[in-house]
């Protein structure tokens, strides 16, 4: 008799072995199958930022090692089918929390009587990355005034809602993913209200837009 019951015991234990096995195998897996999905999550959000990043890249200057200087371009924009010409603008550096003036470090022009140029350096022969630092840093501003009011959403106010309205459909897909309902409805709220801005900026007609660039060097 004693010899079944140890059997039956040897079993027993046998199985409850095998359950805590089998137990931390599949906790093992579920862990390592989280971490290979915050690798995809988080190298989906590098993919999309350098995704629109490609998409708004009239807003990003590449400035190579070896450039010999600089150039804004701003073309007309359309109102009504007719093209509504650019006529003056200015550049500003950001300093201490403030936009500098700094027009004058380079030269306005037209070309083709439809487009306006602000060059900078192209005379001097040699690379323009320190001068281009010290003079502008890595972002610069520019005012650009119309023949006529017009709207623009490429303005810096509109890229930042652009970007703000990508951020937060990446958000919304992600509070699915976790059934996070708080912050689903929170950033669906938000999504609602930056669509809606977009909206307002798009048919919001100035004669003087504001610009943003981000300069980017080699």
């Amino acid at each position: 008799m004693s010899k079944f019951l140890n059997r039956d015991n040897s079993i027993k234990a046998s199985t409850i072995v095998s359950f805590v096995l089998i137990f931390s195998m599949m906790f093992s897996l579920f862990i390592i199958k989280g971490s290979e999905t915050q690798a995809k999550s988080d190298e989906q959000k590098k993919l999309e930022k350098l995704s629109w990043e490609r998409k708004n890249e009239v807003n990003i200057d590449e400035i190579g090692k070896n450039q010999k200087g600089y150039t804004i371009t701003m073309r007309p924009l359309q109102k009504d089918n007719k093209l509504v010409k650019p006529t003056s603008i200015k550049i500003y550096k950001k300093e201490n929390d403030k936009l500098v003036d700094v027009t004058d470090k380079g030269k306005v022009s037209h070309y083709s009587d439809n487009y306006i140029l602000w060059s900078y350096k192209h005379n001097d022969d040699k690379n323009v990355k320190s001068d281009l630092k010290k003079d502008l840093g890595n972002q610069v501003f520019f005012d650009v005034k119309y023949e006529k009011p017009v709207a623009d959403n490429k303005t810096q106010e509109g890229q930042m809602v652009k970007k703000q309205i990508h951020e937060l459909k990446n958000d919304v897909i992600e509070d699915k993913s976790k059934k996070n309902n708080t912050n689903l409805k929170e950033h669906k709220s938000l999504l609602k209200d930056n669509k809606s801005l977009l909206k307002d900026i798009s048919k919001d007609e100035k004669k003087t837009h504001r610009y943003m660039h981000e300069i980017r060097y080699e």
